[in-house]
C-alpha cells in the first residue's frame, strides 16, 4: 500500500472524507499500490490460461439479467503458483496490518478478513460482461458474521471509458446514480457495505475482445454491527436501473 495513506494526519484527513461522502460512506483513492510492484502482478493475471478462472455467480441471480461474463478466482491456492505477485497482494489485503487500517479509516471497529474470500478474491469481466445494480449479501454462510466494508482494486492499464465498466453508487431508494468511478489501473475504492449501499456495473462492457476488467475485491466482517443497520440474514439484491432497465 502507498506509504502516504499510513500517516496518521493524511488518515485522519481520509476518515473525514470517508464518512461524509455521498450516497453512504466511501472514499475513492489513487495510486493505492506501489506502481512497479501491480504492474508485474498484472502481468502475472494477464498470462494465466482462461481455463482456471472459475465463473462468478450468485446462486440467487439470474445471470442473463443480473451478471454476465464474470470470472474469479478467490483463494491463492487457485492460482498453483503461476503469479506470486498478485499472490502476496492478495494475501496482503487480509493482513492484520491492512485490517486495521481499514478499522481506522472507516471507524469500525474489530473488522475480521474472510479466510474463504467468499464472492471475493480476483474479478475479470469478459466483453460483454456487466453486473447489476445491487445490495450484498450481510451474513457470512459460514463465518455468521455482519458483513461491514469491501474494497475494490482495480487492475486495468490504459481503459479507455468508453468501454464503460464504471461502478456506480446509487442512493438507498434508486432515485439517481450519486456517483461513476471508472475502474482506471492502481484505483481503490472502499464502502460500508449495508442494506442501501447499492452499486454495481450495470452497463455492458463494450471493451475489445482481447481486454477485460480486472479487479481485486475484498470484504470485511465485524461480530455486531449498529441496531439502524441490522436486518435479517438474506443473499444479494438486486436492482434495476430507472427507465433503462440495466
Amino acid at each position: 500500500m502507498n506509504p502516504i495513506y499510513k500517516d496518521k494526519a493524511k488518515l485522519e484527513e481520509l476518515r473525514q472524507e470517508y464518512m461524509f461522502n455521498d450516497p453512504y460512506p466511501h472514499i475513492v483513492l489513487d495510486d493505492f499500490w506501489d506502481i512497479d510492484q501491480l504492474n508485474k502482478a498484472t502481468d502475472e493475471l494477464e498470462e494465466l490460461p482462461m481455463e482456471i478462472w472459475t465463473k462468478h455467480r450468485d446462486p440467487m441471480a439470474n445471470d442473463t439479467i443480473v451478471q454476465r461474463k464474470k470470472f474469479g478466482l478467490n483463494m491463492t491456492s487457485m492460482l498453483e503458483g503461476k503469479a506470486p505477485l498478485i499472490e502476496r497482494i492478495m494475501n496482503y489485503m487480509n493482513s492484520p496490518e491492512m485490517v486495521d487500517w481499514i478499522s481506522d479509516l472507516t471507524g469500525i471497529p474489530d473488522l475480521k478478513p474472510d479466510p474463504f474470500n467468499t464472492g471475493g478474491g480476483i474479478h475479470k469481466s469478459l466483453k460483454g460482461g456487466k453486473l447489476a445494480i445491487h445490495a450484498d449479501f450481510n451474513i457470512h454462510h459460514k463465518l455468521k458474521l455482519h458483513r461491514r466494508v469491501n474494497i475494490l482494486l482495480y487492475l486495468n492499464r490504459d481503459w479507455d471509458e468508453a468501454w464503460h465498466g464504471e461502478l456506480e453508487m446509487w442512493d438507498k431508494y434508486m432515485n439517481a446514480c450519486h456517483k461513476r468511478v471508472f475502474p482506471h489501473f492502481n484505483k481503490v475504492v472502499i464502502f460500508n457495505t449495508t442494506d442501501t449501499a447499492l452499486h454495481g456495473h450495470p452497463i455492458p462492457l463494450d471493451c475489445p475482445e482481447d481486454r477485460s476488467r480486472l479487479s481485486l475485491a475484498y470484504y470485511y466482517y465485524s461480530e455486531d454491527r449498529p441496531e439502524a443497520e441490522k436486518s435479517n440474514p438474506r443473499e444479494t439484491l438486486w436492482f434495476k436501473r430507472p427507465k433503462d432497465g440495466y
